[in-house]
């Protein structure tokens, strides 16, 4: 942030060494008469014209080696907007002259062309405008076999019209793209369509297929040929295989499956033990049935009950020797001596007894060894992740603990090796809290900060307490340092000792000539502050208050008259001045006097005097 200056500042005729301009990138808003700054996006300097109300530009890069301007052959079109600018690269200097040619005192200038025609005239090398001699024209063959025919001649401002006497030709019109003209000749779209009906084709029927498509050079078709096909008025012969027979006549052929005559036919395949593989045998009625006994009918294996089949000659087994094993399923419960018994009827028996499930790792959750499965597991931060995976919780599970760890990461639930955890609320997996399992100490634990357990409290020695801390005056001793332990009945009693001049302990801050002690109730902090007249003092610049007077100058400047003898006790030749801004506590500089027991503040704050309290000042008596 740059430091401001509130007042003129005068050099007295002293050189300001190694400073730079303003740099902006664009001119700054509400400028004054005068400012100057350096515009570093073009690289030219300028001063603000308030007379104008504009921006100057002082000097840019581009000109900076223009050193003179001068008009060349001052008594030819001088005045006129027909001069041209020369430079001049060794020099730098800049030369104005006519626009002239020739080689004579008009070299470069261009002359008039004013004469009728002028669109046909071109300017020539003397600086005259003249006619093209010659004519210009082409020729139009029109042999329609691209053999050079009678050509008929194009010239200026003739029209060539392209047109066809007859279709399909058509001639689609002029186009022009990036200033070419084309005209396009192609075929007319032909639309056609069929009248044809469709019918249908019966035994004996007729019917006709193009087979042949002539065409010339061009693309038209020039010749059809097509084919007649007769489709045939009956089948004459049908091929039975086992089983199949084929009757009636030749002219009305008719198939038919013998079940039961044919020994290569399902049944008798059935009854003869030799059916293979590939057949498949879905029901066959007996004499009791609608259908004639030995019929075939549609039946499918899943209908049937398996209470149908008769009793098992041997173990029904539910899967092979190391292959897929498979559940009975949906059982009722048993009721029987002899009946199988569910999962469900099984756990119940359980559910009051204990099943040990193994070990498991209380700093982490994972059950031993390296199962990859959890009780429970931690987030990053080493807090129970309720939305991790877990298993599920029986009533009667049985886990031990093996090493050192808080339970589900509660420090109030510490577990060293041999506890153990029992489920005592059913959970299903990736659901389970610490409240579903009940914990049994296998021992007790040494105490801690956070557990209680087997410990003493004594006094620490002061040769071993950490830096800052106070402790016993001799090694052991119960009594000593800040805090004294008594012991009784095996219960500590502790209290904390009286500070004096020499030992550390409890100490109360009292109020003293020229200090100010506060308490904070919440947090046991004393403040001190001093009390009285200080010898320095804080004061907003504002409205006229105390011992701080404003007096208005003008609408850009400012200043204020503060008593110093009535705020520090001396004059104001005893008082060091400081003012900053209210808002960051930036350092300004405004004009400061000294008159008796007044210190005078004055601003001079463009385009607008400062605003009331927006500055502070920082006073310190120096008497």
């Amino acid at each position: 942030m740059a430091i401001q200056f509130l007042n003129t500042l005068n050099f007295n005729q002293n050189e300001a060494v190694s400073f730079r301009l303003d740099n902006q990138p664009n001119d700054p808003g509400t400028p004054l008469g005068g400012q100057l700054y350096y515009e570093n996006t073009t690289a030219v300097v300028k001063f603000y014209d308030d007379v104008n109300s504009a921006w100057v530009t002082l000097a840019d890069a581009a000109n900076a080696g223009v050193s003179q301007l001068s008009i060349a052959n001052a008594g030819v079109n001088a005045g006129t907007i027909n001069t041209s600018l020369v430079l001049n690269a060794g020099t730098g200097a800049v030369t104005i002259q006519p626009m002239q040619f020739g080689g004579s005192a008009k070299i470069g200038m261009v002359p008039d062309a004013s004469a009728t025609g002028d669109d046909a005239k071109f300017l020539q090398g003397d600086g005259t405008w003249s006619v093209p001699a010659g004519v210009y024209k082409w020729n139009l063959n029109t042999s329609p076999s691209g053999t050079p025919g009678t050509p008929e001649g194009i010239g200026n401002n003739d029209t060539v019209i392209v047109a066809t006497n007859s279709s399909p030709v058509d001639i689609s019109g002029i186009s022009t793209t990036s200033g070419v003209s084309t005209f396009t000749v192609a075929h007319e779209s032909i639309t056609t369509g069929s009248s044809a009906a469709a019918s249908t084709l019966t035994q004996g029927d007729d019917f006709d297929v193009v087979t042949v498509l002539n065409n010339d050079g061009y693309g038209h078709i020039t010749a059809v040929k097509t084919t007649t096909f007769t489709l045939p008025t009956s089948v004459t012969t049908v091929t039975a295989q086992n089983g199949v027979y084929n009757t009636g006549s030749a002219a009305a052929p008719v198939i038919e499956v013998d079940y039961t005559a044919n020994t290569n036919n399902v049944i008798a395949s059935a009854t003869s033990g030799t059916i293979s593989k590939s057949h498949w045998l879905l029901a066959a009625t007996d004499s009791g049935a609608t259908a004639p006994t030995g019929s075939v009918i549609y039946g499918q294996v899943s209908d049937i009950p398996l209470n149908s089949f008769a009793v098992p000659a041997g173990n029904v087994a539910m899967g092979t020797n190391g292959g897929t094993l498979y559940n009975i399923i949906d059982l009722k419960d048993p009721v029987d001596a002899q009946d199988a018994a569910t999962k469900a009827y099984a756990d119940s028996l359980l559910s009051s007894a204990l099943e040990f499930k193994g070990t498991f790792d209380p700093a982490t959750g994972e059950i031993a060894p390296s199962t990859g499965t959890y009780l429970y597991q931690l987030d990053g931060a080493g807090a129970f992740d309720s939305s991790a995976a877990r298993v599920a919780v029986e009533v009667g599970d049985l886990y031990i603990a093996s090493g050192s760890g808080n339970f589900y990461a509660n420090t109030a639930t510490p577990l060293t090796s041999g506890d153990q955890v029992f489920g005592q609320t059913a959970a299903a997996a990736d659901a389970s809290v610490e409240a579903d399992w009940a914990v049994v100490q296998s021992d007790t634990d040494v105490s801690t900060y956070a557990a209680i357990g087997i410990g003493n409290t004594n006094v620490q020695a002061s040769g071993s307490v950490a830096s800052g801390y106070e402790g016993s005056n001799t090694t052991g001793d119960a009594t000593g340092g800040s805090v004294n332990v008594d012991y009784s009945n095996g219960t500590a009693n502790l209290s904390l000792r009286l500070g004096t001049a020499s030992d550390a302990g409890i100490l109360t801050v009292v109020q003293g000539s020229g200090i100010g002690v506060a308490y904070n109730a919440s947090g046991g902090r004393v403040t001190i502050s001093s009390v009285g007249n200080p010898s320095g003092v804080r004061l907003s610049l504002g409205a006229t208050s105390g011992n701080v007077t404003k007096e208005t100058v003008t609408s850009t400047e400012q200043s204020w008259s503060i008593d110093t003898n009535a705020e520090l006790g001396t004059t104001a030749i005893n008082v060091t001045c400081q003012v900053t801004q209210a808002s960051n506590g930036a350092t300004v500089f405004p004009f400061v006097t000294r008159n008796g027991n007044d210190l005078i503040i004055s601003f001079t704050l463009l385009p607008s005097a400062p605003a009331n309290d927006a500055y502070e000042v920082l006073l310190i008596s120096v008497a």
